[in-house]
């Protein structure tokens, strides 16, 4: 089953309910939108919350796009959505710059330039994750050759970022209240990563033998830190001891309020 016409289906039984209390006495007639409205945003929440089980759906068995990587040796991927869960990593194909879940409404726009290949992708206009892919989610594998820098664009998403595989140049992540867990490359060479984000929960882990600068700006912001690994610095940045001479190093920087940060 289509999983947008699961979470109709949903919908559709529970504004049939409050008809049926409407019927029976039980509400006003001018009561049920109020109460559709409130059901229709849990239904919303519960879909996020259990995206990532419905994740596990493989490209290779669901529906998916690809793009040619075309012998580009850099890639720059923008994604948008407004609301939905999306996953990035590696596994790309060596011959792909990109491959990924398909829904409806999804637009898939490529250009070369140069060197570059640049895909953007558009979730579709949905606010909410009903015309997203049959497995629940937005997943997508990237190119592990080519020099990668990423967009993304979110409203009230679940993101997962599994960048140990890839040659990460920049990531900038822009989003609202959304819950984000990433693992950082394990060889990143100068790799610079932004977040602009609010009311947002960020859970970044950080490879053995990765140096990192993270510079943390906005009021109201539950931080912690694992200070043996990247010490306080009289700037006020977390950094690590050795992260001029290291070899692979990320510098980070995150602005934004009322976020819960955890970075280990």
């Amino acid at each position: 089953m289509k999983s947008g016409n699961l979470f109709w289906g949903l919908a559709l039984m529970a504004l049939g309910g409050l008809f049926f209390l409407q019927a029976r006495g039980l509400i006003a007639m001018a009561d049920i939108w109020g109460y559709f409205a409130p059901l229709l945003l849990i239904l919303g929440g519960l879909w996020v919350l259990t995206g990532a089980l419905r994740m596990q759906v493989s490209l290779d068995k669901a529906p998916s796009f690809s793009v040619a990587l075309e012998n580009a040796q850099k890639l720059f991927f923008e994604f948008n959505t407004g609301m939905g869960q999306a996953s990035f990593g590696g596994g790309a194909p060596p011959e792909v710059a990109v491959r990924g879940a398909s829904g409806a409404g999804m637009n898939v726009r490529s250009q070369r330039e140069g060197d570059m290949l640049k895909v953007d992708v558009d979730a579709g206009p949905s606010v909410l994750p009903l015309l997203g892919p049959d497995g629940g989610g937005w997943r997508f594998e990237l190119s592990e050759s080519a020099l990668v820098s990423l967009e993304i664009d979110a409203g009230a998403a679940s993101l997962d970022f599994d960048l140990r595989p890839l040659r990460l140049s920049s990531l900038k992540v822009e989003c609202g209240a959304s819950s984000i867990h990433m693992t950082l490359p394990e060889r990143p060479e100068n790799t610079r990563i932004d977040f602009e984000m609010g009311a947002a929960s960020l859970d970044v882990t950080v490879p053995q033998g990765v140096a990192l600068r993270l510079k943390v700006e906005g009021g109201a912001n539950a931080l912690t830190v694992d200070e043996s690994r990247f010490p306080a610095m009289p700037d006020g940045a977390y950094q690590s001891t050795d992260f001029d001479a290291a070899p692979y190093k990320v510098e980070m920087s995150l602005e934004g309020g009322a976020n819960s940060i955890q970075v280990h």
